[in-house]
C-alpha cells in the first residue's frame, strides 16, 4: 500500500489522504451513534434502520462487526461496485467499505425483513448495480421510477413506498 501512495502525484495523494480522512471521521461518528444506540437498547432485534447510498455499506458492516440482529433494514439506492461519474472521495471510500459476500450473508442471518429501494435512472447508483445489491441481501426489491438517487436535487422530497414499509413496521 505504501508503494502504490507513493506512487501516486502529489494532487492525487492528497485526494486519496483527505477521502480517508474524511472517510474516518465519518465513519467514527456513525460508529459512535450506533454503539450509543446499542448501550441505551435503541439499537436491538425490534429496530428498523433506513440507510441510503453509502450507508448501504456502513450500517451493514457494522451489523456484521457487532454481531447485531435487527428486525427491520431498508436501503435506499443501495449499490454495489460504484461506476458513478464522481472522482472524489466517493471513489475512495467505496473501496474501504465494500461489503463482502461473507458479511452480506451474514446480513441474511441478522436482519429478519429486508428491503431495497432504487430507481432506474440513478446517476450514482445504476439500476443493475441496486439490483445486485438488493440480491446479495436477498431483499425485497422496491423499484420507483425516475427517482434518481432520491435527493431534492433529483425533486424526491418523500418516497411513498418507504412510507409504506414504515407504517407497516410500525403496525405489525
Amino acid at each position: 500500500m505504501r508503494n502504490a501512495v507513493e506512487a501516486l502525484d502529489d494532487e492525487d495523494a492528497e485526494t486519496l489522504y483527505k477521502s480517508i480522512e474524511w472517510f474516518s471521521v465519518t465513519e467514527t461518528a456513525v460508529k459512535s451513534y450506533l454503539d450509543e444506540y446499542k448501550e441505551k437498547g435503541i439499537l436491538n432485534s425490534d429496530s428498523m434502520v433506513i440507510t441510503h447510498s453509502i450507508g448501504t455499506k456502513i450500517i451493514p458492516k457494522y451489523l456484521v462487526k457487532n454481531n447485531l440482529n435487527i428486525d427491520t433494514f431498508v436501503s435506499v439506492a443501495g449499490f454495489v461496485d460504484y461506476s458513478g461519474t464522481r472522482t472524489d472521495y466517493i471513489v475512495d471510500v467505496m473501496k474501504i467499505t465494500k461489503v463482502s459476500d461473507e458479511e452480506f450473508d451474514k446480513c441474511k442471518e441478522l436482519i429478519k425483513n429486508r428491503y431495497s429501494i432504487y430507481s432506474d435512472n440513478d446517476s450514482n447508483s445504476p439500476l443493475e448495480k441496486c439490483v445486485k445489491y438488493a440480491d446479495k441481501l436477498d431483499a425485497e426489491k422496491v423499484l420507483v421510477k425516475g427517482a434518481g438517487h432520491f435527493t431534492q436535487e433529483d425533486n424526491v422530497t418523500e418516497i411513498k413506498e418507504l412510507n409504506g414499509i414504515i407504517k407497516d413496521y410500525i403496525n405489525k
